[in-house]
């Protein structure tokens, strides 16, 4: 049994800024011959402050807890469809340190991918690829490298990208285009039908 307790207050401190204070906890139960007993293994209280507008989104975070403590950084900008939003974050603390960069991009109305390399010590370089359709997340990492190095991080960087592009004109175009068509076809018909 791993119980967990997690308290978040927030009150808005702008139009576009709100805070909020997180307490977060978890333990594990142990047996032993004698006694049933309850030990904490991660437990923090976060702060973060975040700034949401139609193009930039903002948020900072600092959290004290066992096992880590860290400062995170992250920033968004906005773009209208059909470039969607380049992300950036930067985070270090008791862990190490973490620069992350990645962009977003709404494929269908329920449905969004996203792309994202992570460069920090000690976990290397590691591209996310996340698809979100309505509320089902599902997430890909792939650790490029122990180490941060060229290499992985242009291909961690370019792969996605280049994948984007030929699935967007060999997949993702001719079915749209098809689909205007059959409703192109269907309005002419209702128009001739009358």
């Amino acid at each position: 049994i791993q119980p967990s307790l997690g308290v978040t207050m927030g009150t808005p401190l702008t139009q576009r800024t709100r805070g909020t204070l997180s307490y977060q906890t978890s333990g594990q139960v142990y047996e032993d011959d004698y006694s049933v007993y309850l030990e904490e293994e991660q437990s923090g209280m976060n702060t973060m402050v975040i700034y949401n507008s139609d193009k930039y989104h903002l948020a900072t975070a600092l959290q004290i807890g066992i096992p880590h403590t860290f400062f995170n950084l992250s920033f968004a900008r906005k773009f209208k469809e059909p470039v969607g939003k380049i992300r950036g974050s930067l985070k270090f603390g008791t862990f190490g340190a973490m620069i992350e960069y990645g962009v977003d991009r709404k494929i269908t109305e329920q449905s969004t991918i996203a792309a994202t390399v992570a460069v920090g010590i000690p976990q290397g370089v590691v591209l996310r690829i996340r698809l979100n359709r309505a509320t089902q997340t599902y997430l890909f990492p792939l650790h490029l490298s122990d180490e941060i190095l060229f290499q992985p991080l242009f291909y961690g960087t370019v792969t996605p990208l280049l994948a984007w592009f030929a699935v967007k004109k060999f997949i993702l175009d001719p079915w749209e285009a098809k689909k205007k068509q059959k409703a192109k076809e269907a309005e002419t018909l209702e128009k001739m039908s009358k």
